[in-house]
């Protein structure tokens, strides 16, 4: 449980950094609420990944990847459908999906990850 703490926390931090980060790329308004909430969900949904992946033994880091990855263009493909959101021109996109968020759950969830696994072996 206290593992799983740890990982919302990480993920939490790491995605809200990216979130401000990556602001100038979006056209939602720049509120600390909307950074705030952004990260949050993320943080669930690395948490909803990997919880699961855990019980039933699969650590592997690639269950971990394809589910964020997954999670991530759902979402995506799901908030510019409904007008959630949209980019600016300096978004990077692949089929109109914007390629900085669909890398972002998967590599914070991952780094996220082995942070929680480096402090577990000391």
């Amino acid at each position: 449980m206290r593992e799983h703490r740890r990982l919302a926390c990480w993920a939490l931090a790491l995605n809200g950094a990216w979130e401000v980060a990556q602001l100038p790329l979006n056209t939602c308004p720049p509120t600390p609420r909307t950074v705030l909430r952004a990260a949050l969900g993320d943080a669930l949904l690395t948490v909803a990944v990997a919880v699961p992946a855990a019980w039933t033994g699969r650590r592997s880091p690639a269950v971990l990847v394809a589910g964020l990855a997954g999670a991530a263009l759902g979402i995506e493909r799901n908030a510019l459908a409904r007008g959630r959101w949209a980019y600016r021109p300096a978004m990077p996109t692949a089929r109109g999906v914007g390629l900085v968020p669909l890398v972002q759950l998967p590599l914070l969830g991952l780094t996220a990850a082995g942070l929680v696994r480096r402090r577990a072996r000391r």
